[in-house]
């Protein structure tokens, strides 16, 4: 536990998102403006911007503009206001309309086939996966993975991460760490190892 929370605990006051002093009671600590009192709220007590009452307007999920209605608040991109619905509004979301077909994680060229999107860096084109079409990645080292992995490669491959290891330590420990793999060298292994090094 830390300090944060028994002092919370101490205390036992709660937060109140719509106070406009920008004071959070229960740290005891004014914030400089709105955005940073939210954000505050956000990452150290989990309470996001209360959402309009269930009998006022609900935000319309297709909303081509990305626009909340109930918050009249629009957002940059459909992945960040697709997450907004789901945090603030609590809202259960299908996959996007195209239902079953969902693009490639591992495009080389990190381009969405199903938004018709190409993204500059393989960590925007993971997120947008992620955030978007509700896709549970891999490691983004896992470049193959349909690969079959040798955990006694003599070469210290991986196959699925198209990548080799200078020793067994690091090979076994990537093994565990990115795959979940509690490899085992065998002595077939150290044998053959034993060999390559003799030639």
């Amino acid at each position: 536990m830390d300090i944060r929370q028994a002092q919370q605990e101490q205390k036992n006051i709660m937060p109140n998102v719509n106070l406009t002093d920008l004071y959070c009671y229960s740290c005891e600590k004014k914030l400089a403006n709105e955005t940073t009192f939210e954000r505050h709220l956000q990452l150290i007590h989990s309470i996001f911007k209360s959402a309009p009452p269930e009998n006022e307007l609900k935000p319309d999920i297709d909303d081509p503009n990305n626009y909340c209605r109930a918050c009249q608040k629009t957002f940059c991109s459909r992945g960040s206001y697709r997450t907004h619905l789901r945090v603030v509004h609590q809202m259960t979301l299908s996959s996007l309309k195209s239902n079953e077909q969902l693009p490639d994680p591992y495009n080389r060229d990190y381009y969405c086939s199903v938004c018709k999107k190409k993204y500059p860096v393989v960590t925007l084109y993971r997120r947008h996966c992620k955030e978007v079409h509700f896709m549970t990645l891999k490691h983004p080292s896992i470049v193959n993975p349909n690969a079959e992995i040798n955990v006694n490669d003599p070469k210290l491959h991986c196959a699925q991460c198209e990548r080799s290891f200078c020793n067994k330590v690091m090979f076994k420990r990537h093994l565990i760490q990115i795959h979940g793999i509690e490899a085992c060298i065998t002595r077939s292994y150290r044998k053959a190892n034993h060999n390559n090094k003799r030639k």
